[in-house]
């Protein structure tokens, strides 16, 4: 692999770690520091709109997006993709979080109209015990997943389009998030007594396959409260 791969990680965790580590190999690393599951997003990734929103989601200026998340990007994001990259490879791990961040980025290449090879790299991460791991590698096309994108994030369907089972099993997951009796919410009312760090930290060990951070789970403890 040379400059004309883009390797494409979910989070800026993973990228320090494998810098740190010295793993990066041929190619340009970015990370993808961004949380889809979380927020209002638009029909397209990546547009002006989309832009102006999601900073409003993460409670951050428009700024601080910039510089978190969109600079980072700068190689994705640029008009013709076609013309610098020939291969594409995503390392994303097999929860929901994960899963929201790969089709989103499957759309932009969808609407990006990439033509090169993509890879998507299922990994296995734990940084506490320096343990990272490929599970499986799927070679991908992007056609259609800009329509699956709309399907998931804006009607908040499950798609008829056949999908690799990881990526069908995040969408399940994130939808389930809409639920009235979404069991993380159950969860948390049953726990209210808890302080908000005590009860973040148990939901963190309790629902592992929704990927969700700290962050994310003191924003819901405090719209439960508030209720």
């Amino acid at each position: 692999m040379s400059n004309t791969s883009l390797h494409i990680l979910n989070g800026q965790c993973l990228y320090d770690y494998l810098e740190t580590n010295n793993l990066f190999k041929e190619g340009i690393y970015i990370p993808f520091n961004e949380a889809m599951c979380v927020g209002k997003v638009t029909d397209l990734p990546f547009t002006s709109s989309f832009i102006a929103k999601r900073p409003r989601v993460h409670h951050i200026t428009a700024s601080d997006y910039e510089a978190i998340t969109l600079n980072p990007l700068a190689p994705l994001l640029q008009t013709d993709l076609n013309k610098h990259f020939d291969e594409i490879h995503l390392y994303f791990d097999h929860d929901m979080f994960c899963q929201m961040n790969l089709l989103t980025l499957l759309a932009y290449l969808d609407t990006m109209h990439f033509t090169g090879k993509v890879n998507f790299h299922l990994i296995y991460t734990d940084f506490i015990n320096k343990d990272l791991q490929t599970i499986q590698i799927y070679p991908l096309s992007c056609s259609g997943y800009a329509d699956i994108y709309k399907k998931v994030f804006m009607k908040k369907e499950i798609p008829s389009a056949p999908l690799m089972p990881v990526l069908q099993k995040g969408i399940r997951l994130y939808l389930n998030t809409f639920d009235d009796d979404w069991e993380v919410l159950t969860f948390i009312k049953e726990h209210k007594n808890l302080s908000d760090r005590k009860l973040a930290a148990l939901l963190l060990q309790t629902f592992t396959a929704y990927g969700l951070g700290d962050v994310q789970y003191l924003d819901l403890i405090n719209k439960v409260r508030l209720n």
